[in-house]
């Protein structure tokens, strides 16, 4: 969605018409889940996606034509060609797909797109409120207890901001280097905690937003931790994965996943028990860390671990009643 602002915010102050073309709905299989948007200029598609195929070509032509108009609607495509509406998918489900006509030089416009990258760069709460009418889009900033009764409903779509969960990766190591920019990538915040002051180098980490160069055993006095951080320990030797270990396994936060191997980990495992860290917290951490895909290497292993992540934030999110986008995803080749 960032890019979508960026691009918008763009078009906007070139005096450009666009159109925002967002899936609001979906049931059954469809390609993408509601959540999905693509920015749409007269001259065609200009970045984000709704599922790519037939689906997506047939929402850019009717984006371009309906610019022409300068209007704005809401229609549902079924995903089965026995339908009369069909697109020539065979997805089996359907998506509501909502058109929303941004005029050229639009003001109001521009000071929504602002306000959401704003808050979008500081990393604070906030929802982008899409009427599902004629009227324009606006930004609630805060969490979903911001949202009034009509802007959950029916009446709108209304969708939180993409902050990102923060990840703090304690150890700046060759499989750190290689994860940064894959969970960047994937709407995480990368935060490398190290010890050492070469692997705290910023440059070392495409992507991550900040590097602390810290004590592992006072983590507290360079970071706070949150409920809703991801915690990733894989420092540079296991004494001081268990400083980590034990400290952050008296906050209650969304993941920890450590790396290592199996007699590591129960030789840890042990200590944190003596340090009086219960076995029912020791049994919520992830390790050893990543879903198992045989990976050797560390961009494979990173690979791994970031499939983990995404996989553990979904549930985080689901946990925490949010929309998590979930009709499935595994027919975008159609």
């Amino acid at each position: 969605m960032k890019q979508i602002f960026t691009e918008l915010k763009k078009l906007i102050e070139e005096g450009k018409p666009a159109m925002l073309v967002s899936i609001i709905a979906c049931e059954g299989s469809a390609p993408r889940g509601s959540g999905a948007r693509m920015l749409v200029a007269e001259e065609g598609q200009i970045c984000g996606t709704i599922g790519g195929g037939a689906v997506e070509k047939k929402a850019e032509i009717v984006a371009q034509r309906l610019i022409g108009e300068q209007k704005s609607l809401l229609k549902e495509y079924k995903l089965n060609v026995k339908d009369e509406d069909d697109i020539g998918m065979i997805c089996g489900g359907d998506v509501t797909v909502h058109y929303c006509f941004v005029p050229a030089g639009d003001a109001g416009w521009k000071n929504t797109v602002e306000t959401a990258l704003s808050l979008i760069e500081e990393n604070k709460p906030g929802y982008f409120v899409e009427p599902l009418n004629d009227a324009a889009p606006y930004v609630v900033a805060g969490g979903k207890d911001a949202l009034s009764e009509a802007e959950s409903g029916a009446g709108y779509f209304s969708e939180p901001l993409p902050i990102g969960e923060r990840l703090i990766i304690f150890g700046g190591g060759h499989i750190a280097k290689e994860l940064v920019p894959i969970a960047a990538q994937v709407g995480f915040r990368p935060v490398i905690f190290e010890n050492r002051p070469d692997f705290a180098d910023i440059a070392r980490f495409r992507g991550a937003e900040r590097t602390i160069l810290g004590d592992f055993q006072n983590i507290k006095a360079s970071i706070d931790i949150r409920p809703d951080d991801f915690i990733v320990i894989m420092t540079n030797g296991h004494v001081y994965d268990y400083y980590c270990e034990e400290q952050v396994l008296r906050y209650d936060v969304a993941y920890i996943g450590v790396i290592g191997s199996r007699s590591k980990i129960a030789a840890v495992n042990k200590r944190l028990l003596e340090a009086g860290i219960p076995q029912e917290k020791i049994d919520t951490e992830h390790k050893p860390i990543g879903i198992n895909i045989k990976a050797v290497t560390p961009e494979e292993i990173a690979v791994s671990i970031a499939a983990e992540l995404i996989l553990e934030r979904t549930r985080f999110r689901a946990a925490r009643g949010e929309d998590t986008a979930s009709c499935p995803m595994h027919l975008l080749h159609h």
